[in-house]
């Protein structure tokens, strides 16, 4: 746990210091999804959980942007999804090209069939070291900078992370990552 701690800190700093983006190329979001659905199939199986992973949208926009940090911040939403969510649950993730106050936006949605956040919690769980209560209860591992470092790698793209929940219905996270207009790429 001291290990992934550290490890974790180390993430926070390299993000801090504007170092934490490597390469600024057009997103394959099918090679994102599928390094995802990869990473997570074994663990999906072993937890008696299903992962959905939503069929890609056609025509979609061309964003730039570090893909590797991108997969590093879905694979940590799903990972989260995954620590909360009970057997038999479904946690599903799907992209989608909403327009929000006229600007165009792609979303990476991360929904869990979870317990859900409790109002209160919900403001403070992008909060550095923050542990909602079930995780902080010792039922849940981690150090409470996940979610802090997938708002980092999301706000180094120039977008944001938003969450709704509701307490007994489960969770969702959505990343907004803005869209280079009149460009659309390949999946």
């Amino acid at each position: 746990r001291l290990e992934h701690l550290v490890q974790d800190i180390i993430e926070m700093t390299v993000l801090d210091s504007g170092e934490g983006l490597q390469s600024w190329e057009i997103i394959s979001w099918s090679d994102l999804l599928e390094a995802i659905r990869g990473r997570f199939a074994t663990d999906a199986q072993e937890s008696q959980l299903t992962l959905t992973i939503s069929p890609l949208p056609s025509d979609l926009p061309v964003v730039y942007g570090d893909s590797t940090r991108l997969v590093q911040a879905v694979a940590e939403l799903v990972s989260n999804a995954f620590v909360f969510t009970p057997p038999a649950g479904v946690v599903t993730v799907t992209l989608d090209v909403p327009s929000v106050e006229k600007r165009p936006w792609l979303t990476i949605a991360v929904r869990d069939t979870g317990p859900g956040i409790a109002p209160a919690e919900q403001e403070r769980v992008f909060e550095r070291f923050y542990r909602g209560q079930l995780a902080a209860s010792g039922h849940i591992p981690g150090t409470g900078l996940g979610l802090s470092i997938v708002q980092a790698i999301i706000s180094a793209h120039g977008g944001r992370v938003t969450v709704e929940s509701v307490v007994g219905q489960g969770s969702l996270f959505v990343c907004w990552l803005p869209i280079t207009v009149g460009e659309t790429a390949t999946a």
